[in-house]
């Protein structure tokens, strides 16, 4: 497993605030995905210190598979995971995708431009 540092990222409160927004009511774009995918796959290695699987992650983001390893192909690309085989480890890099996602949410969270109320991303 790649070396980074088993400490939770959190930016105000903002990860339940991200984990409970329904991603049912509304479609996702792939930066939110991104964020999911990454964000089990450091859940899961914090709490069990072992690498997730494609099955584990595929389920709980409930992405199509097919879909789901073009996404892993992009965030392996990208250096955000490293997969061989079934196992999937999140990189040093990918936590800090989480933690600037969780950045950028916060800000248009304050501006009013997603939550419960938000319409901007349906047509």
């Amino acid at each position: 497993m790649d070396s980074f540092p088993h400490h939770c990222l959190e930016f105000g409160g903002i990860d339940d605030r991200l984990r409970n927004h329904s991603h049912h009511s509304s479609r996702r774009d792939r930066a939110r995905i991104y964020y999911e995918i990454l964000e089990f796959i450091q859940e899961r290695s914090l709490q069990d210190e072992k690498p997730s699987t494609i099955t584990q992650v595929q389920l709980k983001t409930n992405v199509p598979f097919v879909r789901f390893k073009e996404y892993l192909q992009d965030l392996q690309q990208k250096d955000l995971v490293k997969y061989d085989e079934n196992q999937i480890n999140i990189t040093l890099k990918g936590i800090q995708y989480l933690s600037e996602y969780k950045k950028v949410y916060a800000f248009m969270e304050k501006f009013g431009l997603v939550g419960d109320n938000s319409n901007l991303d349906r047509d």
